[in-house]
């Protein structure tokens, strides 16, 4: 969830079929995991097109002697040159 400027609350999660994993069989959760993870190769074949074009942008600037570094207390990557442009 996240605070808009007027202070109004707005979920960004979408609804889960999950919220009562207590109430289940440990056969019925097992079932509900294989069920979710099916979606994944789906997910993904999806986004190939969006995929291959990041891997090639970055082969190139490795190429040209660009790396990818963590910035010290910073989750984010940047790209910094560790070599000659």
């Amino acid at each position: 969830m996240r605070k808009k400027d007027d202070g109004m609350i707005v979920n960004t999660e979408k609804p889960s079929s999950y919220d009562h994993l207590e109430t289940m069989s440990t056969k019925d959760i097992l079932l509900a995991i294989n069920a979710e993870d099916v979606t994944v190769p789906v997910a993904v074949g999806m986004c190939i097109p969006r995929i291959e074009a990041l891997v090639d942008g970055i082969v190139e600037r490795m190429k040209r002697g660009w790396t990818t570094t963590k910035r010290p207390g910073n989750c984010s990557s940047s790209m910094v040159q560790s070599g000659p442009p």
